[in-house]
């Protein structure tokens, strides 16, 4: 009995959480639970999350008994992740859920929060490829999130639209929109609540006006830009 652990690596804005999530709902019938941790491994704002706290977190959420959770005042971090990690595998042996690690920063932060004997399943989401080593007690399966081709950005451009009939068919420019937006699913779906007051040639040029930045920063400026004064000084409040 070993878990299956899943790592999709991708960009930001590449619908890795997006796709890890749906599969996680998609096959809820199959385990006996599910929860997701958002391990912070590429949040400007905040450091990554601790073992201690990713634990405290999985318990909490698999119903692990509170009593179970509380520590001595003086127990170090050390104790606690131990401890911690003895529980959190005790209670998943037999118990086959299925786990949402989220922005993974690298394979040790994962390493612990992969149950050791379950047939859980483990869904990672990460920037790269995470070796998590040949004695890990899992089948680990390395599955690349890439960007959409040409058929795939039309269709979300196209249902992210205001207005889908705004103008005629423009493949070139719906091109050059998926191009400035990197292919990424993030991008292009803000870039495409633009359509309707643009036609997607004009969605084009005012993308490009933006220059060498990044896709996701680029269409973010583009709906900022397109917000009244009063949104826009909300927006900087935030």
């Amino acid at each position: 009995t070993r878990p299956t652990v899943v790592v999709l690596h991708g960009a930001p804005g590449s619908g890795r959480t997006t796709l890890a999530v749906r599969a996680a709902h998609d096959l809820r019938d199959q385990f006996r639970g599910a929860c997701v941790v958002d391990l912070r491994g590429d949040r400007p704002d905040a450091p990554p999350l601790t073992t201690r706290d990713a634990l405290l977190h999985l318990l909490n959420r698999l119903g692990a008994p509170r009593e179970q959770l509380l520590f001595r005042e003086r127990s170090s971090q050390e104790q606690q992740v131990k401890r911690l990690s003895e529980l959190y595998h005790q209670h998943l042996t037999g118990l086959p859920v299925t786990i949402v690690l989220d922005d993974a920063q690298d394979a040790q932060q994962v390493r612990t929060l992969i149950p050791e004997r379950s047939d859980s399943l483990v869904v990672v989401t990460a920037r790269k490829p995470l070796d998590l080593g040949e004695d890990t007690p899992a089948w680990v399966h390395q599955l690349p999130v890439d960007a959409l081709d040409a058929a795939g950005a039309e269709e979300l451009l196209r249902d992210a639209a205001q207005d889908p009939d705004s103008g005629p068919y423009d493949a070139q420019s719906s091109d050059r929109v998926r191009e400035l937006c990197g292919g990424l699913p993030l991008a292009l779906r803000i870039a495409g609540s633009a359509i309707g007051p643009r036609t997607t040639r004009r969605l084009a040029a005012d993308l490009d006006a933006y220059g060498p930045v990044e896709p996701v920063e680029r269409v973010l400026w583009l709906r900022y830009t397109d917000q009244s004064d009063p949104a826009r000084r909300l927006l900087r409040r935030l």
